[in-house]
């Protein structure tokens, strides 16, 4: 792979926004070319930086500048060259002062809108309708996939889904739209507890219900069961386990509610567990 062309696919590898062959690509590329391991790892320091950026408690403008800076090799550079910095690092250096001015123009209280959110998960009701804050799935487009797949079609023959496996046990859910003949790939982001897509079924001609968890000890535990729309691909946490010795076993849709057959485990040693039921309503 020509390594010029290569670091513009970088940001796009770990922003998740190139198909399924070019991420494949990209990623044995990294693992074998030292030049691009190195900006490959500059890259993702500076997502990390953002992430801090924008979950501060408090606004330390001094860290904000340092921690930027040190994210740049100084080495490269000296006072008798020109310097060119990549891209995506004066992205980051101009995104991280515009936050420190708009923070001292607006005189924001931080500490005021993290009350605010406390509050709201304070008198957050049970398990159920749970308020969606974070995307769980990534979605593209694409022309066309193998014929060798088994769809599922809704009720009234509109729209048609498959649940695949890509590589290593790493599925992803096809939609396809009969009426625009559209057919959307949905992969799962990097959720710490939905990180694996494990069933997915009708709801109604509109929505799915998609259930997700995590790989643990070789062990696949549901976590979270997801309604998505497969108009607008809007998202709806409608249940999630709310401790790690909790499992969603099954999902049943009926005429007129849902029921979640659930495990729970005894010990962390994860053998014996009770069962029961839990009944969602709409």
């Amino acid at each position: 792979m020509n390594c010029n062309l290569d670091k513009e696919k970088i940001s796009l590898y770990i922003n998740g926004l190139l198909d399924e062959k070019e991420e494949i690509i990209v990623k044995n590329h990294i693992s074998t070319c030292e030049k691009c391991k190195k900006i490959y790892k500059e890259e993702l320091l500076l997502e990390e930086e953002f992430k801090n950026i924008c979950s501060l408690d408090e606004i330390n403008l001094e860290r904000i500048k340092n921690n930027v800076m040190e994210s740049i090799d100084k080495n490269k550079y000296t006072k008798k060259k020109k310097v060119f910095l990549n891209k995506n690092k004066m992205l980051a250096l101009s995104a991280a002062c515009l936050f420190i001015v708009f923070i001292a123009l607006k005189n924001i209280n931080v500490n005021s809108f993290q009350d605010k959110d406390l509050k709201t998960k304070s008198v957050e009701p049970s398990n159920y309708s749970i308020e969606n804050k974070n995307k769980f799935f990534k979605n593209i487009k694409v022309k066309t996939y193998d014929d060798d797949i088994r769809w599922f079609y809704n009720k009234e023959k509109t729209k048609e889904f498959a649940l695949i496996e890509e590589f290593q046990e790493r599925y992803v859910l096809l939609i396809r739209d009969y009426n625009s003949n559209d057919i959307n790939k949905l992969d799962l982001l990097k959720n710490e507890d939905s990180k694996v897509m494990i069933n997915a079924q009708w709801y109604n001609n509109e929505d799915l219900l998609v259930t997700t968890g995590i790989d643990k000890n070789n062990m696949i535990l549901g976590k979270k069961v997801i309604k998505l729309n497969t108009d607008n691909f809007n998202e709806e946490v409608i249940y999630q386990a709310d401790n790690a010795l909790i499992e969603i076993e099954e999902v049943k849709v009926k005429e007129n509610h849902i029921d979640i057959t659930i495990k729970e485990y005894l010990d962390e040693k994860m053998k014996n567990y009770l069962e029961k039921v839990e009944t969602i309503k709409f």
